[in-house]
């Protein structure tokens, strides 16, 4: 499960056009995605808005794991953007749900949702 908590902090940081392939090969094709916003976005609409700008940092913890199938897992943990003077804000527990096709891991869900500012609670 090393390997999963390692892709979703990949993730985190390809958010920039220079990581479109990245992120052609780690999205499944039928991904989708309820933001922290609560808006959807497909694999296609994250595509096409990535930018050059750096993204912010993110602090994630408390990786949970749960097999759902064979092949497929659900993620669970608890994460905030991190600001350039180490302040935490946008606080969320985030969940995805991991497919291993071909040897290799996809995510073809992922949410975010708002959550209170004390990082270290449980979930």
């Amino acid at each position: 499960m090393e390997e999963l908590e390692a892709l979703e902090r990949e993730l985190h940081r390809c958010v920039r056009r220079q990581f479109r392939d990245r992120l052609l090969v780690l999205l499944h094709p039928e991904f989708r995605e309820i933001g922290y916003s609560g808006r959807e976005h497909s694999r296609d609409s994250i595509l096409a808005n990535l930018s050059d700008r750096e993204p912010p940092g993110v602090h994630a913890e408390g990786f949970r794991y749960q097999r759902i199938a064979p092949d497929a897992v659900l993620v669970t943990y608890r994460a905030a953007h991190v600001s350039p003077d180490g302040r935490l804000s946008r606080h969320a527990f985030r969940s995805s749900v991991w497919l291993r096709e071909s040897g290799c891991w996809r995510m073809i869900f992922h949410q975010g949702t708002p959550a209170g500012d004390d990082i270290g609670d449980a979930m």
